[in-house]
């Protein structure tokens, strides 16, 4: 996997954990929350 990649996805778990406990208090599951803010590849 290149480095790039890694980065990118680093951040985004970051997010994911700085928002998850506000996220799963809106949204009734974590899996709602993954599709819903799912990143478009490119």
């Amino acid at each position: 996997m290149d480095l790039e990649h890694e980065r990118c996805w680093g951040r985004v778990n970051r997010w994911r954990q700085a928002c998850g406990s506000r996220l799963a208090s809106m949204l009734p599951t974590h899996d709602s929350a993954r599709t819903t803010f799912r990143i478009p590849r490119r």
